[in-house]
């Protein structure tokens, strides 16, 4: 059976009051669910972070901190390596080294950006702004202008 993801309010009377109404009508109603029987499932609504996001990460962000440690330490990274420094460099990520059969493996126990919603992700850039300036490199606030090549 498939399933139909909602974004819906819960009214002050407990009562479930979706978004785009007139359109849930017609998905059910082109399904052929209406008058049967369905099961609700229901949580909390998060905002998972944007593409839009992503892209500021690794589009401007990753290449400023690439062009700032060739500038300030004379060492030409990866982009990669570039986001690494970003988490434990920077938001101080600590590694976690664990062996799998026989096999060692690196992860690390806190959130990764992927897995933020798009509050916690706003947080996390905000952090990484603020530190970076305090080091002396100049990230632009995140908005509809950011384009990749205004920083390459």
């Amino acid at each position: 059976m498939s399933k139909i993801s909602l974004e819906a309010v819960i009214t002050d009377k407990g009562l479930l009051k979706p978004k785009e109404h007139l359109k849930i009508k017609n998905i059910f109603r082109a399904r052929g669910w209406v008058g049967k029987s369905v099961i609700l499932e229901v949580s909390k609504y998060y905002r998972n972070r944007t593409n839009r996001q992503n892209r500021y990460i690794w589009g401007v962000m990753v290449p400023i901190i690439q062009r700032w440690i060739l500038e300030t330490q004379g060492e030409k990274v990866t982009k990669d390596q570039a986001y690494m420094y970003l988490r434990m460099g920077v938001l101080e990520e600590k590694p976690v080294i664990t062996e799998i059969a026989g096999t060692e493996v690196i992860t690390f126990e806190s959130k990764r950006f992927s897995r933020m919603n798009t509050k916690e992700f706003s947080e996390a850039i905000e952090e990484v702004i603020a530190i970076m300036a305090e080091r002396g490199c100049v990230i632009p606030l995140p908005n509809e202008e950011n384009l990749i090549t205004d920083f390459l």
